[in-house]
């Protein structure tokens, strides 16, 4: 993990050789450079090929001029997730994992866009960057192999969800097409067969085949739901990893369900953290004010710079804090500045949900109760 210890120490060694690369899916599109060398030295392997990367390494150090010491490897996050960041974690070399969005590129003109001029932005942004120019991009942080395979389950849960509900309207919008109404229910599929539309004639056969496989899927869907809900209720009531531990904490507060408890432990809380400031600007809750001086301030609202699968949930939970949660502060505050309208609900929910992210995170890592919170246990 590239901290500001690591990043000093690489930044005062001159024998550092920093690498830029735009990576495809077929090659990938190499520029090198020392701390102060103007122009790189260019190269295109395939991607993962260790032989490959290693002796360019060597190569390009010679041409540089520099003695042996560490190699600082700056690339983009993309498709393929983080499996280039481990691989070249497994050979020693430091690999730093650029945002894309982070890089400032000039509006005032039609830029050039090769893999070529890529590969030496960002060798030129990374040199800017170890010379002590934060601002030069933002570093991704990258979990663990481990860390990422748990987080599988919350994404894999949310997606069957989101599956489901398309087939439910999927469904109610093929028996519309015959101005049918049907509850989806254990004897859906006994009422379809006996259904008939308000004219008095049977359902056609292919529709309501097309209806009998489409009511399968979700019943596949929906069991692989219950599978993986099971499975992590059994992880959090063993405590297997810390995340389980943090999610059975959670699921004892009133208001806070399962997708919470295993959304946030494996999918968020394992950052470390330093502060609540960081936990909101994390999950993208954070507000962005405009000050010019002279004109008036404007808040242009939330930046959604972070996690998004947190932001709505948190979102979704905070609507529930504050109807099942009346005696915690998070809800009082939220009422006192409440005028009825559906704007200061809107406005005010959002600052609810970091809020509440907060009290979370402060609960799920040190064990602090919210204030005012009813535990499930004591109902």
């Amino acid at each position: 993990m590239l901290n500001e210890e690591t990043r000093n120490e690489l930044s005062a060694n001159p024998n550092t050789l920093y690498i830029g690369a735009d990576v495809g899916s077929t090659e990938m599109k190499l520029a090198a450079a020392d701390r102060q060398r103007s122009k790189p030295l260019e190269k295109t392997l395939e991607p993962f090929d260790d032989a490959g990367l290693l002796d360019w390494v060597k190569v390009a150090r010679r041409d540089l001029g520099l003695q042996e010491g560490p190699v600082v490897f700056i690339h983009e996050a993309g498709r393929d997730g983080f499996a280039l960041h481990w691989w070249l974690d497994m050979l020693g070399v430091q690999s730093v994992v650029v945002d894309p969005a982070s890089i400032e590129t000039s509006a005032r003109k039609r830029r050039a866009k090769t893999d070529r001029l890529d590969a030496r932005l960002l060798l030129s942004k990374a040199r800017s960057y170890f010379a002590g120019h934060s601002g030069a991009f933002a570093v991704v942080r990258v979990p663990s192999e481990e860390v990422e395979d748990e987080r599988r389950r919350s994404r894999e849960l949310k997606a069957l969800k989101e599956e489901a509900a398309r087939a439910k309207t999927r469904l109610n919008g093929l028996l519309a097409q015959k101005g049918v109404k049907l509850a989806l229910g254990k004897d859906f599929v006994a009422q379809l067969k006996q259904v008939t539309t308000p004219w008095g004639t049977s359902l056609p056969p292919h529709l309501k085949a097309e209806i009998l496989r489409q009511v399968e899927r979700l019943e596949l869907v929906e069991s692989q739901i219950a599978q993986l809900e099971q499975a992590h209720q059994v992880d959090m009531a063993a405590g297997t990893t810390e995340a389980d531990r943090q999610g059975a904490k959670l699921v004892q507060l009133v208001g806070v369900g399962p997708a919470t408890a295993i959304t946030l432990p494996k999918d968020f809380f394992w950052r470390d953290f330093k502060n609540g400031k960081e936990v909101g600007a994390a999950a993208g809750l954070t507000g962005t004010p405009r000050v010019t001086g002279t004109s008036t301030d404007i808040e242009q609202g939330i930046s959604k710079a972070g996690n998004s699968r947190v932001r709505t949930l948190m979102i979704e939970i905070a609507w529930m804090w504050v109807r099942l949660q009346p005696a915690s502060p998070i809800t009082q505050w939220f009422q006192a500045r409440m005028d009825g309208t559906k704007r200061s609900k809107r406005k005010n929910i959002v600052a609810v949900a970091r809020k509440l992210l907060i009290a979370l995170w402060r609960y799920a890592t040190r064990g602090v109760i919210p204030d005012g919170a009813r535990l499930k246990s004591a109902n």
